[in-house]
């Protein structure tokens, strides 16, 4: 089994039918691991049934993303903005200025250091990039 976090790509559900009895088990992604205890405490039912349900269900990796700023000069970000694309970063807000550009990236934690590299490199040195707090919104 792998160590990498994974979520329910999608709802699903699945159903037994165990001596005239019919057990219905569904799943569907939670925003967090509370809201997922929230349900399981509201539910009660056939276990296997809810095992297999969720055996059968489509995953996705959870992939931890840092928010970062980002400042370049405007003539740099047109190169930067398709690199950063290109790595799958997303740009969530970006701030056209006179001279420069600031944007708000949601950076996987994966690849923060390349894209320090990237930034350096593209800007000679001239722009930043720098983690934003947890609570920065």
């Amino acid at each position: 089994m792998s160590d990498s976090l994974a979520t329910l790509a999608a709802p699903c559900s699945h159903a037994v039918e165990i001596k005239k009895s019919r057990f219905l088990a569904q799943a569907a992604p939670a925003s967090s691991p509370e809201a997922a205890m929230a349900v399981v405490d509201s539910l009660r039912g056939n276990g296997g049934t809810a095992a297999q349900c969720l055996q059968q269900a489509a995953r996705q990796s959870i992939v931890h993303v840092t928010r970062m700023a980002l400042h370049c000069d405007f003539a740099q970000w047109a190169l930067l903005e398709g690199r950063i694309r290109e790595r799958g970063i997303a740009i969530e807000n970006t701030i056209y200025g006179a001279l420069a550009v600031d944007a708000i990236l949601a950076v996987p934690s994966d690849q923060e250091s390349d894209l320090a590299h990237l930034v350096a490199d593209a800007t000679q040195g001239r722009g930043s990039l720098a983690a934003l707090p947890v609570d920065c919104h």
